[in-house]
């Protein structure tokens, strides 16, 4: 077990690091310009040179590879990386110094070329090897792996001060979603799967099927309409915080969670049931019976626990749709979370904050589902990772 979990968190690294890399290419290949869109949005006019400048400005105007390595490790690390690829050796630094590193003759002039490092921008002329001069880029490792995903261009301030307050309301959403997913699903599935054939079997097919089948969007319309008809309740224009008003918030999200995780408890009270089914055949549990011990306790001990294995596993990966879900439900119910703000910025062409909101999303599907692995591991000893 000690391997297996090693290996497991070993997996994780390189899986985060992926993500990131496959997000920041997605982003790239996008088709538009988020200079451009800027600029157009703007009442005066524009010319060439003020889109040259603000590319500059947002560092779009740059190789990919140091985009990369900037967003990740900051300018530091990306201005390492410039350096050797500009001059094929590292530029020494020294608490934000940068010295020249290799002469470039051109006639009776011997200068530096126009060197990148973070946002420092260097074209020197008649200098000499070893010359240093001063730079603003922080002499230190920033960036991503520090928390950073940098500055949103369209809400002119830091991603994580937009978002530190957003995470969690998607959290609390998701999490409020799950919980009442499993809740009604798995002894729904239990319950079909021990009277099959009667009409709460019957009833309980009939609900998977209409709750895989109508998406996400149309239930949270057609329960607003419901609600509005029947109890006169609407979406409320302002948000709760749970510490602040625990009694307001829950009134609030109770609807959102119960619409996301409709498709989840059609989902996992349909694997519930098959799981059952095939337990219950299974002649562990007829030997048991066979002892004398109760059908609760055959049912729960021995048909339960090892039908909830399969459930545990797709529930970890049910977690990715919550999350895509989350971002039309918070739109719908205009809860003001990650997804909302999504949302916005994917109109505004604000990649910085597209791309901060997808890796976190991302960072926490693996998470989660390196909980879910481990759990797997603790409930079923017969795991062994090859």
């Amino acid at each position: 077990m000690r391997q297996y979990t090693l290996k497991r968190i070993g997996l994780f690294f390189p899986t985060v690091v992926l993500i990131t890399i496959i997000v920041f290419l997605i982003m790239r290949l996008i088709p538009g310009d988020p200079a451009l869109a800027i600029l157009a949005e703007g009442e005066a006019s524009f010319t060439q040179q003020d889109l040259v400048e603000l590319r500059q400005e947002l560092g779009t105007d740059r190789p990919l590879d140091v985009q990369y390595f900037d967003w990740i490790a900051g300018p530091w690390f990306a201005g390492k990386l410039r350096c050797v690829y500009s001059f094929g050796t590292s530029c020494g630094h020294d608490q934000g110094w940068i010295s020249v590193v290799e002469e470039i003759a051109e006639g009776d002039k011997r200068f530096l070329t126009k060197l990148t490092v973070g946002d420092a921008q260097l074209i020197k002329s008649g200098v000499q090897l070893g010359d240093r001069f001063k730079t603003d880029f922080p002499a230190k490792i920033s960036g991503v792996v520090t928390g950073n995903f940098g500055d949103s261009f369209w809400f002119n301030s830091s991603v994580m001060v937009e978002l530190k307050e957003r995470i969690p309301i998607t959290a609390e959403l998701t999490i409020l979603a799950m919980i009442i997913s499993m809740v009604v699903a798995i002894p729904l599935g239990v319950i079909s799967a021990i009277r099959p054939e009667s009409w709460i079997d019957y009833s309980a097919r009939m609900f998977t099927m209409v709750g895989i089948a109508v998406p996400n969007f149309l239930v949270a319309i057609l329960l607003i309409l419901f609600l509005i008809a029947v109890f006169d309740w609407m979406p409320p224009l302002g948000y709760k915080n749970l510490w602040e008003d625990p009694g307001t918030n829950l009134s609030q999200m109770i609807f959102p969670a119960l619409t996301l995780g409709f498709y989840q408890m059609a989902f996992i009270a349909r694997v519930t049931r098959s799981s059952m089914m095939e337990v219950i055949r299974e002649d562990y549990m007829r030997t048991a019976r066979s002892k004398g011990l109760s059908e609760q306790v055959v049912l729960v001990r021995h048909g339960l626990k090892n039908a909830i294995l399969p459930v545990l596993t797709i529930s970890g990966w049910q977690f990715a749709r919550l999350f895509g879900g989350a971002v039309i439900i918070e739109s719908i119910f205009m809860i003001p979370g990650m997804g909302r703000i999504l949302i916005d910025a994917m109109f505004q062409r604000d990649y910085i904050m597209i791309q901060a909101e997808i890796v976190i999303f991302g960072l926490a599907i693996v998470a989660i589902n390196l909980v879910v692995d481990l759990l797997y591991g603790l409930l079923d000893p017969r795991i062994r990772y090859s």
